[in-house]
């Protein structure tokens, strides 16, 4: 249906704004407060937890639907969350050694996301 298709598409448009708006309010403060009246942790809860939740709604609403845009954002987001944090937790002092549990979780979700853009690729063919 194409109404699946297009909420699909607006709803991981939406999730890959609040994850630009998040990496570069994250680039901005580097690990303090950014452009945007809130603490690291904040940030992460309201713009990392959503952007990541509406990856996953994205991709149920598509799921059959055929939608390059959907794919393609989904490998895009997917692959700027785990690699923004990777990259981040690899140059904080302790390297990824001395990275929290929690960034090591949103690496995982984050190629996860990139995972299922990837998997609705090899599903067409």
């Amino acid at each position: 249906m194409k109404i699946k298709k297009t909420g699909s598409e607006i709803i991981v448009i939406a999730a890959i704004v609040i994850l630009l708006i998040y990496v570069a309010d994250a680039m901005v403060g580097q690990g303090d407060e950014g452009f945007l009246p809130m603490t690291a942790e904040e940030r992460g809860r309201t713009f990392g937890t959503s952007s990541m939740i509406l990856f996953f709604v994205a991709f149920t609403v598509g799921f059959k639907e055929r939608s390059p845009t959907l794919t393609s954002l989904l490998i895009t987001g997917g692959a700027i969350m785990g690699t923004s944090v990777l990259v981040a937790s690899a140059i904080a002092e302790g390297g990824l050694q001395a990275a929290p549990t929690a960034f090591i979780g949103v690496i995982v979700i984050g190629y996860i996301i990139m995972g299922l853009g990837i998997l609705r690729v090899i599903q067409r063919k």
